[in-house]
């Protein structure tokens, strides 16, 4: 193998000519003329086309091509570079505005995301400590919005601090599997979330025991949970022996699953059906709304105001929050390619944790119950005081 300084690059022998002359002028004098030919060719002084650093060891050279050992995928020669005896550059089309990448962010988006998912972050602990402080919140959905905290807090750090560590191969993969499955538990929470919301409206009487509670408590872990840990179990089960499919977890660009392919399959799939069983269950909450309202302006004799239209739209916020619609504008842009698309969807997706905070922690009902708490934790033997915690139980 040669080095060539003007590419600082390595060359295969089996790409290359040596010939050394030697010319006799008479009997004594000699003339020596050392040459490297080179084949012609376009990556001999670099890949034009975006590349990803890979081992050698993964690939073999046939007939001039490289063939990566467990995929088979085959790389002509304008598609990789030998960079040394240990590495070699290959033609990767990962962040390429191709229908079959998921996600391909810019550095504006990468700068937005990553500023979106801290805000989010710090809203989901504030979010999870409020209902830890207020018992009187953890109802069943209570609970499942706790959970649903848990599983978005997990993926979005993730996302955002774990999806670049690279070096570390094992570590890798463990972020990548993790990932995957925090993102799909988070999903199956919001549909189990709306499934609950569709029910609190469809039924009349919505209370229950405590028991009955903790069972249904208990039916929404095991699939919220259970569901996405089936999946990936799966999934690194066939990444470890099915090596014909051809994608693992991680990989040298990214801590998330190597095929964009089979990553729209065993990611996306699972997403979309989430997505579409939360539209049919925010159908049917819709229509309980609806039917909620116009009987209580039938039983007080009153005509639609604002004030119940603004009352309507708060609970619609509220709900469409935990339902992750924001990504059917990611599957709309990563198929069309529109950029536009991406900046709504990021903006969306990755603020979802506020949005949440904001629905759920910035009302009236819980900032009485958190200044009721500070005030019951306050020294009595005023009345000021006593004035003050009578005042907050009224409202």
């Amino acid at each position: 193998m040669y080095y060539i300084n003007q590419s600082q690059s390595f060359l295969s022998l089996d790409r290359s000519l040596f010939r050394h002359q030697y010319k006799q002028y008479n009997s004594d004098v000699y003339n020596s003329t050392t040459l490297l030919l080179l084949c012609s060719q376009n990556n001999v002084f670099g890949l034009t086309c975006p590349f990803i650093h890979d081992e050698i060891t993964n690939y073999v050279i046939v007939n001039k091509t490289l063939k990566h050992i467990r995929s088979g995928k085959v790389y002509g020669l304008e598609s990789y570079e030998l960079t040394d005896n240990q590495t070699v550059k290959i033609c990767s089309t990962f962040g390429q505005t191709e229908s079959n990448y998921f996600l391909q962010y810019n550095t504006t988006q990468t700068i937005l995301s990553v500023i979106g998912c801290i805000l989010s972050l710090i809203a989901l602990v504030l979010t999870f400590l409020v209902y830890c402080l207020l018992s009187s919140l953890r109802t069943l959905p209570g609970m499942a919005v706790m959970s649903f905290n848990v599983t978005l807090f997990w993926a979005q750090f993730l996302l955002t601090f774990g999806a670049g560590q690279t070096k570390i191969t094992a570590v890798c993969k463990v972020i990548a599997i993790t990932m995957h499955f925090f993102w799909l538990a988070s999903f199956f929470w919001m549909s189990v979330l709306a499934y609950d919301i569709s029910q609190t409206f469809k039924t009349k009487t919505y209370d229950q025991s405590k028991g009955d509670k903790w069972k249904t408590f208990v039916k929404y872990s095991i699939i919220a949970w259970g569901s996405p840990f089936v999946i990936v179990a799966i999934c690194v089960m066939l990444s470890m022996t099915v090596e014909s499919l051809g994608f693992e977890y991680g990989s040298t660009s990214v801590c998330w699953i190597s095929d964009p392919v089979i990553s729209l399959v065993i990611f996306g799939g699972p997403v979309a059906f989430a997505l579409f069983l939360n539209s049919i269950f925010f159908g049917m909450t819709v229509h309980g709304v609806r039917e909620t309202i116009k009987a209580s302006e039938i039983l007080h004799r009153n005509a639609p105001n604002t004030s119940s239209i603004t009352t309507e739209m708060k609970i619609y916020f509220k709900i469409t929050s935990l339902m992750g619609f924001s990504w059917i504008f990611g599957f709309i842009a990563g198929f069309t390619g529109i950029e536009f698309l991406w900046y709504v969807f990021i903006v969306l997706c990755t603020l979802q944790g506020v949005f949440v905070f904001v629905s759920f922690v910035c009302n009236n009902r819980v900032c009485s119950l958190l200044r009721e708490r500070y005030q019951a934790k306050r020294p009595i033997g005023n009345s000021k005081t006593m004035t003050q915690i009578s005042t907050v139980t009224s409202i």
